[in-house]
């Protein structure tokens, strides 16, 4: 994180922690995951903790990596991350797995006057 404050979920079990000195996070306010120093974290204020969380992780449906992989490559990351760049999206729930919903996402088309 570039010096800025979020509010993660610690995801990584302790032994994890003590053989790398790392923490897995999920970002709760914006989304997304990373894993970084556990030197990096702080406490954070005690009224922060009364918000609610700000994303919701869903998956997108009929989108799966290509076979025989259980992640999107780094090249399908930013494929994705460039086609909706900046781009007005329209979110469509469709299904549930694990009880994480599914949606269908859509490019869409406005003019703003």
């Amino acid at each position: 994180m570039n010096a800025c404050y979020s509010q993660p979920d610690i995801l990584s079990l302790p032994a994890r922690v003590q053989e790398t000195g790392e923490v897995e996070l999920r970002y709760v306010d914006y989304g997304g995951y990373d894993r970084v120093k556990i030197n990096q974290l702080r406490k954070i204020r005690s009224d922060f903790l009364s918000l609610p969380f700000q994303a919701a992780e869903v998956l997108l449906d009929n989108v799966v990596p290509l076979a025989d992989e259980d992640h999107f490559s780094p090249q399908a990351d930013a494929a994705v991350a460039e086609m909706t760049k900046g781009a007005v999206l329209v979110a469509q729930a469709t299904d549930y797995d694990s009880a994480c919903p599914m949606f269908q996402l859509k490019v869409h088309d406005c003019i703003f006057l």
